[in-house]
């Protein structure tokens, strides 16, 4: 007996059916497949697989590579930028962090010792004092009437906190200096002659500078009488 094509057309139908079944479930299966091996990757594998940049590689919390925070030394010898140094030797393994350099103030003469032209400034409470028993020599001397001799030192604009004096960059200073027995006083920043201070009345004598960004120096006053002389020094940095 022959099928009729009422019943012909029904079986087809199924089979299409139970196809299209079978050709979605492959699909969801492999959609499953896909991201449960995307996850297993996504674990095994660090978080970041393409290496970073430099900057990126040097960069902790606002800082990127050689900036004050930043991460510096270690396997790569990450750098600093100039007026900035790693807080651990930068031959070594370990990682430091980008630190203002640090001022090492220059050693001071003491009682008796040469002083003038390139060596050292005497100690506090000491002048550097000419001797005619000791020909054009100079050398450190207690402080008498006669002597040069800084009183005083005021800087306008800068606030002094535990021996060191602050204020954000770009501030304008003024250096108020009481002096006795001056004839002229000369100014030093980080060893860099910021000229003579202008000389006012009742014995002072003023100058002026700006605070650079990232000022970290020595600033340094000089009383001249002739070729004697007395200094004093103070420490001053930019805030961060």
């Amino acid at each position: 007996m022959k099928s009729s094509p009422s019943s012909s057309s029904v079986g087809l139908m199924k089979a299409l059916a139970i196809f299209g079944a079978v050709v979605l479930f492959l699909l969801f299966a492999l959609s499953i497949s896909l991201t449960l091996r995307t996850a297993r990757r996504a674990v095994s594998l660090p978080p970041e697989t393409v290496a970073p940049s430099a900057e990126r590689v040097g960069a902790i919390g606002n800082g990127l590579l050689g900036e004050l925070g930043s991460v510096c030394g270690g396997e790569k010898r990450l750098p600093c930028r100039p007026g900035t140094m790693c807080s651990v030797e930068m031959d070594g393994e370990m990682q430091g962090i980008c630190i203002k350099e640090q001022v090492v103030l220059a050693p001071l003469a003491q009682f008796g010792e040469a002083c003038g032209g390139s060596l050292p400034f005497c100690s506090p409470g000491l002048f550097c004092r000419k001797d005619a028993s000791r020909g054009s020599e100079l050398f450190c001397a207690k402080l008498n009437e006669n002597a040069p001799f800084i009183v005083s030192l005021k800087l306008e604009g800068m606030t002094p906190e535990a021996g060191i004096y602050h204020a954000p960059a770009g501030t304008k200073v003024r250096l108020v200096i009481q002096a006795t027995n001056a004839e002229r006083v000369a100014v030093l920043l980080d060893g860099k002659s910021l000229g003579e201070a202008k000389k006012d009345v009742g014995g002072k004598f003023v100058a002026d500078f700006v605070v650079e960004i990232d000022l970290d120096a020595e600033l340094r006053v000089t009383a001249f009488q002739k070729e004697e002389f007395s200094s004093l020094a103070v420490k001053v940095v930019a805030d961060t």
